[in-house]
């Protein structure tokens, strides 16, 4: 489990070290094979611009109406886990699996957990990192969650 204070920071750090000196790439790529929790994370975070229109499983699921992009959708969440006094963490999980063309992947899930007496939800995304190179397959999100 990680703290949700160390991912906040995380995502302001990136957010406020400026323009990058060139242009980022589309595709995203996991440091380690199998996906490692900060791996996860971290293709979670350069997903982010993924539309959620990439999924029926993502129509309307963001905090406002008007969320459009994976880090949209998570990020409603995340500051909602900001409030201080509850428990909030962060789950990762990787398997091993094939992906609709039966091409060997990791099936990652990312889930932000959220508790304070009966209010308990958890949301998140779905997705498939390619195993022969460890490319994040970008159209393979799906979000998951209940609250």
């Amino acid at each position: 489990m990680i703290r949700i204070g160390i991912l906040t920071a995380a995502v302001l750090l990136t957010s406020c070290a400026g323009p990058p000196a060139q242009a980022p790439s589309s595709q995203v790529f996991v440091a380690h094979r199998p996906p490692q929790p900060k791996d996860i994370i971290e293709a979670v975070m350069g997903s982010q611009a993924v539309a959620l229109k990439v999924s029926s499983t993502c129509s309307n699921v963001g905090t406002e109406p008007t969320d459009q992009t994976i880090g949209r959708y998570l990020a409603g969440f995340m500051a909602n886990m900001a409030e201080p006094g509850k428990t909030n963490w962060v789950e990762t999980k990787s398997a091993a699996g094939k992906s609709e063309s039966g091409e060997a992947v990791w099936i990652c899930d990312f889930v932000l957990r959220h508790e304070d007496g009966d209010d308990r939800w958890g949301w998140g995304v779905r997705f498939q990192v390619r195993q022969s190179d460890g490319l994040v397959l970008a159209q393979s999100f799906t979000c998951t969650g209940a609250g």
